[in-house]
This record gives C-alpha cells, sequence and structure tokens, in this order.
C-alpha cells in the first residue's frame, strides 16, 4: 500500500524542482538493496526532470564520511541523501554543518522518525524529507500516541496494515483451505465492491462479515 523507492526518489527530485533548485546530487549505498534503487534511478530521473547532475556518491559500509563530505562540496544545490542506518545521517549532517558553502540535504524515509530526532538532537533541526506514515484522515497517529503513549515512527502504519493484510488472507484460507496465502492476498486487494471502513477493529469486523457472505469489500489501511 506504498509507493515504491523508485517513486520515493522521483518525490525528492520533484521537491527540489518547487524549490527551484537548478542542480542535484546524490549520496546512497550501491551496494544495500534499498540506497541501490536510489543509485540506479537517481540519475535517468534528474534528466528526464532537466535538473543538472553533479555527482552520484555511493559509498560502502563505515566510509560515508568521506562521501559526505565530497558531496558537501560538490556545488549542487541540493543533494539528495538515502542512508542505511540513522548513525549514516548524523555524519552526513556533520559534514554538510563542516562546508559553508553546502548544498541543502533532501532525506529519504529514513531520515523522518523519533529516532533520528533521539540520535541527532538539535543537529535534526531543518533536516527535511519524505515520510511513509499514516493517511492522515484514518487517525492512525492520534490512537496510536493515546495507546503506545509514544510518537509512531517510520513505517508504522505500513507495518500494521501488512499485517492487516495477512490477517484477512489467513482468514479467508480457512474458508477456502484450497487457496494459496498469494490468492487469498489477491482477493482481498482487488475488493471493490464497497468501502467498509477502515483499520479499526469494527471495520475489520465488518470487512470479514461481507467477505463469509461472499462480498469484495474494498480494503482500506491506515496508510492509504
Amino acid at each position: 500500500m506504498t509507493e515504491t523507492d523508485i517513486t520515493q526518489c522521483e518525490v525528492l527530485l520533484s521537491k527540489v524542482i518547487n524549490y527551484e533548485g537548478k542542480s542535484v546530487a546524490s549520496i546512497a549505498d550501491e551496494n544495500d538493496s534499498y540506497g541501490k534503487t536510489f543509485v540506479d534511478w537517481f540519475g535517468f530521473q534528474s534528466k528526464e526532470l532537466g535538473l543538472e547532475v553533479k555527482g552520484i556518491f555511493s559509498y560502502d559500509e563505515g566510509k560515508i564520511t568521506d562521501v559526505a563530505k565530497q558531496a558537501a562540496a560538490c556545488g549542487a544545490d541540493f543533494v539528495i541523501c538515502a542512508p542505511s542506518k540513522i548513525d549514516d545521517i548524523a555524519d552526513v549532517v556533520d559534514a554538510f554543518n563542516a562546508e559553508p558553502k553546502a548544498p541543502r540535504l533532501l532525506f529519504s524515509d529514513m531520515g523522518y522518525g523519533v529516532d533520528v530526532l533521539k540520535r541527532l538532537g538539535k543537529k535534526a533541526e531543518g533536516i527535511e524529507g519524505v515520510c511513509l506514515g499514516a493517511d492522515p484522515e484514518s487517525g492512525f497517529d492520534v490512537s496510536y500516541r493515546s495507546y503506545f503513549g509514544t510518537t509512531p515512527t517510520v513505517g508504522t502504519a505500513q507495518i500494521y496494515d501488512a499485517a492487516m493484510l495477512l490477517a484477512y488472507a489467513a482468514w479467508y484460507q480457512n474458508m477456502y483451505p484450497k487457496v494459496t496465502l498469494q490468492t487469498a492476498l489477491r482477493h482481498v486487494v482487488d475488493g471493490r465492491d464497497f468501502l467498509l471502513g477502515s483499520w479499526m477493529s469494527e471495520d475489520m469486523c465488518n470487512v470479514i462479515n461481507d467477505m463469509a457472505r461472499g462480498g469484495s469489500p474494498d480494503v482500506k489501511g491506515a496508510s492509504g
């Protein structure tokens, strides 16, 4: 229920255009499956959007500091960073803060969340990117804070939705034992009859009762 990292890269580049930036560079770990997506697509998407690429800086684990210094001095208007872990974010921020004319940083979804704020402290002020969060209309964030007493971190709504879809599929398999899990999941997400609510327990009961009657309800999760 979430857009791919390819789309995330394009969204970040669109932010550059929205901020009237003309040139970009990127930082990502090409040996990491998450970072490799940005390495593979960044140059292509930048060219499509009419942005000048000042550099595609790839790093191996533990070597991000040197790469971050190069990116900070590359002369781009913006640098898009897709770090593999939170500690990488701190190293990048330090390198850019040390460069007087450093480009403006935009982080991927890895740069958003309570964990980042705890790790970076005041250094987190001003960093920007995108977030894999809940649909604001779903009420998920409010319910999460009320129940757990803390703010949900990146991807919490997506993890919840994944578990919800698996619960629906497992229940569907109980009704039709010969159906595979993949087929059950496909049936759940293909439903377009009626929207019977979102992710709350009462909503899920309505969805299950409708499927038990042979219906194909439209399923909506906390993330969208």
